[in-house]
């Protein structure tokens, strides 16, 4: 019989033997010392002490309690509780001296519940399962709620002729189950409220019973649970401002539905008006047979909650209404208020506090001023509004600052009931009303001219905040005087409005500016007010943006007047309306590539060649000159009927804005100057054979004249050729010479015979370079040479000629060699 016993905690184990049952523990492991008792242990390893297979499904390790009865007593044996937490067998036994286990005697079968009639158990007053053990009853993890038995109402007395009975109590576990559990042993009495909690605001009330509950006398059959209907509310309104109260809902202590077994229910209360404090309420059973306990045990509808005094339905703010000026708040209360318990005296200044929270806001503090009733009288008694007339500093307020109102303290305020208002009654975050005007706190001016300012809050046509600012909200106050503006007009042609949901209230201004700024005009933004401009509280811009010089869009012009074409043609001055650069950020000169040179009507020059950028001084560029020297190269001097066309490449030069000066429009056009010599052409040409007698003819490509400027005619123009001889020694040959038409006619030897050149020599004719044209181009010298032809036979010259004196032969002297 000796063995382990393991549990965890004995709630009510008194010293055993000294009052309830004790007395001996006979064949029992744990002896019952007194009721009410509960213990907590284990079957696992407890080894086997009495047999149970006479009374319940299988047979496994045990534990054993020792009863001992020395007097009848009705008592519930139950291991309904959450540390059960296996499928659990329980049964009453006798055994003799030699506590045989293996041979048990049932204690008699005297309980209500279970019994096989009943269901849950095989044998009356063995118990295997109990149905009235729900989830609700006691929850539990890793069984079934149903596996953990009760015995309710078991009648036990000492057996006929023995003053005490001894009892053994067997924890079992069906078909070898093992596990913890918890035993509790307690008197039958018939379910009661054990005690009640009344919610603060009287809303429901919590009633507790001494044993699980349910609506039915078989729960064993049917576990359902308690309604509403079976509890019978008692009123007394005792002079109290609450005129009934009804029971309208019944559920667990966390809003649920009951399932049947519950220890605590909550039942809702219906007060329409609101309690003073001094109503009672008394909740019983309906009948006897209304409210049962889980061996069908009925409650008494005489046992009730006893008298429960509904709380005083606390004092409260039930709204408040802040003046649109914030000048003052009207707060309404739930009841009549006073400054004191007695209820007779009108609330003072000290009774109120003001919480501040600036937050973002301007006004830096909110102060009571006074107290009045809602017409604005002072107080002379109890009231249910009044008026709390407010300072607030650093007015306006912008709306993010808020105030709470609440009683000084706990004893500050009650109501006609004397019941006191608490500081946690207050009014809640007030927040004050936006009265601060919008104003422009920022003004930018974009790159293409567009306006954008930033506003302190979001801006509207009207107070409906679906309805945001457009173009017609603005006027325009623009200024085209200073020197130099071009732009003449501005139109706002739309409003960019702030994204939806940004707290930064940016604005711009899409413009249509004609004709191009210059960037020295001016232009600033106002409310139109035809069309006034409003913040989401209804209060007026007045602000305007700040003046802003416009940027330059204007692309430098090419000024043709103020341009020129130097007379050497070697260089052009091309002066323009603003300084140059040669990248848009205004920081290094134009260079020769940034413009272009095309010879568009050629002659002698067919092509045209920028070779360096100059200021119009000839020095080196330093970047923002506005006359720009461009010296040219041709393939060919001029003759002065070419035409060039010069003019900046596309988007290569710019001003100190970054604006391209467009070639396609600021091109101009140059005559050259004639930089070409005269030429001549010769007749008979250069190298040719010629007749004696030949005239020369040159022809000169345009009019001449001497070097000093004085015409060419045919009494001078002798001085500017030479005909002559050049084989052998040169020899001059005179000449006549006219000139008509820039055709100059020579005859050599005007006066000699027919022939006037001598036959087979070699002639050179030649124009000086004592002329030059009308544009002071001096000629080069020019020459051509030719041959002068044989055109005489030969002749016998006789003084010359001989026969020899044997007559054999003649020997003739001819003129000229001659040939066979």
């Amino acid at each position: 019989m000796n063995k382990q016993i393991i549990y965890s905690l004995v709630i009510f184990f008194i010293l055993a033997q000294l009052n309830g049952q004790g007395g001996s523990i006979g064949c029992g492991e744990v002896i019952v010392d007194q009721i009410p008792f509960t213990f907590d242990s284990t079957t696992v390893d407890g080894g086997e002490t009495i047999d149970a297979s006479n009374g319940g499904v299988g047979n496994g390790d045990d534990i054993v309690f020792t009863l001992n009865v020395h007097e009848p007593i009705t008592i519930d044996i139950s291991l309904c509780h959450t540390e059960t937490d296996y499928d659990a067998q329980m049964g009453l036994y006798t055994l003799d001296e030699s506590c045989d286990g293996n041979n048990p005697v049932n204690a008699p079968a005297t309980c209500g519940y279970p019994t096989a009639a009943q269901g849950g158990s095989s044998v009356d007053c063995f118990a295997e399962d109990a149905a009235a053990c729900t989830e609700a009853a006691a929850p539990v993890v890793g069984t079934t709620a149903s596996y953990r038995p009760i015995i309710y109402e078991y009648n036990l007395s000492p057996l006929d002729g023995q003053d005490t009975t001894t009892y053994y109590i067997l924890i079992d576990g069906y078909n070898g189950s093992t596990g913890n559990f918890r035993i509790t042993i307690e008197h039958s009495i018939a379910p009661y409220i054990l005690s009640t909690e009344l919610n603060q605001n009287n809303n429901w009330i919590d009633l507790t019973f001494n044993e699980f509950t349910y609506s039915v006398p078989e729960p064993w059959d049917n576990q359902t649970p308690l309604d509403q209907s079976d509890f019978s509310l008692d009123f007394n309104q005792n002079s109290g401002n609450a005129t009934e109260v009804a029971i309208n809902g019944i559920s667990d202590t966390n809003g649920l539905a009951l399932s049947g077994g519950e220890l605590t229910i909550r039942l809702s209360l219906n007060i329409p008006n609101p309690a003073s404090g001094i109503e009672t309420i008394e909740i019983s059973a309906t009948d006897n047979t209304s409210i049962f306990d889980g061996g069908g045990t009925p409650m008494s509808d005489t046992t009730s909650t006893g008298l429960i005094t509904l709380n005083g339905d606390a004092v409260i703010m039930i709204d408040r209404i802040l003046e649109d000026d914030n000048s003052y708040i009207t707060i309404m209360f739930n009841d009549t208020v006073y400054t004191n318990e007695a209820a007779t005296a009108p609330l003072v200044l000290d009774d109120f506090d003001l919480i501040f929270n600036q937050s973002a806001g301007t006004a830096t503090n909110v102060n009571i001023n006074s107290l009045t009733d809602i017409a604005g009288e002072p107080l002379t008694g109890g009231v249910s509004a009044l008026r709390i007339y407010l300072i607030v500093v650093n007015s306006p307020a912008s709306g993010a600052e808020y105030i709470i109102i609440k009683p000084e303290n706990n004893s500050s305020i009650y109501n006609k009931y004397s019941v006191p208002m608490l500081e946690s009654a207050t009014t809640g975050n007030v927040s004050l009303n936006d009265r601060l005007p919008p104003v422009i706190t920022e003004t930018n001016l974009q790159a293409n001219n567009n306006v954008s300012f930033t506003a302190s809050e979001r801006l509207y046509k009207t107070t409906d905040p679906l309805n945001e600012v457009d173009e017609g909200n603005f006027s325009i106050v623009f200024d085209s005087s200073p020197p130099g503006s071009n732009a003449e007009t501005i139109v706002i042609n739309s409003v960019t409005t702030p994204e939806a949901g940004s707290n930064v209230y940016l604005y711009t201004m899409n413009l249509d500016i004609s004709p191009l700024p210059s960037g020295v005009e001016t232009v600033y933004f106002k409310p139109n007010q035809a069309a006034v401009i409003f913040d989401s509280s209804g209060n007026i811009l007045a602000d305007s943006t700040e003046l802003v010089t416009l940027n330059d869009k204007l692309p430098p012009i090419l000024e043709p007047e103020n341009s020129s074409l130097d007379e050497s043609n070697s260089y052009v001055i091309l002066t323009f309306t603003e300084g140059l650069y040669t990248n848009d950020n205004g920081n290094n000169p134009v260079t020769p590539s940034d413009f272009s040179a095309n010879i568009i009507t050629a002659d002698n020059a067919t092509t045209a060649s920028i070779t360096s950028a100059l200021d119009s001084t000839g020095s080196a560029l330093s970047g923002g000159e506005t006359s720009i020297r461009l010296n040219m190269s041709y393939d060919n001097p001029p003759s002065g009927v070419e035409t060039m066309e010069i003019k900046p490449q596309e988007n290569q030069v710019f001003d100190s804005a970054g604006n391209a000066v467009i070639g396609s429009t600021n091109d101009t056009t140059f005559t050259l100057y004639d930089a070409l010599a005269p030429s001549v052409s010769f007749d008979p040409e250069n190298n040719s054979l010629i007749y004696p007698n030949e005239v020369f003819m040159i022809t000169l490509s345009e009019d001449v004249q001497l070097l000093d400027n004085s015409p060419v005619n045919s009494t001078n123009i002798d001085s500017q050729l030479t005909v002559a001889y050049i084989d052998g020694s040169a020899e001059s040959i005179p000449f006549d010479a006219t000139i008509l038409d820039n055709e100059i006619t020579i005859d050599p030897d005007p006066s000699g015979p027919t022939n006037d050149l001598d036959e087979l020599r070699q002639v050179r004719v030649s124009i000086l370079d004592g002329l030059e044209d009308l544009s002071d181009n001096q000629m080069d010298i020019h020459t051509a040479e030719y041959t002068v032809r044989d055109v005489s036979p030969p002749e016998i010259n006789t003084t010359f000629s001989s026969i020899i004196t044997s007559n054999a032969f003649v020997i003739l002297s001819f003129s000229e060699n001659v040939y066979t």
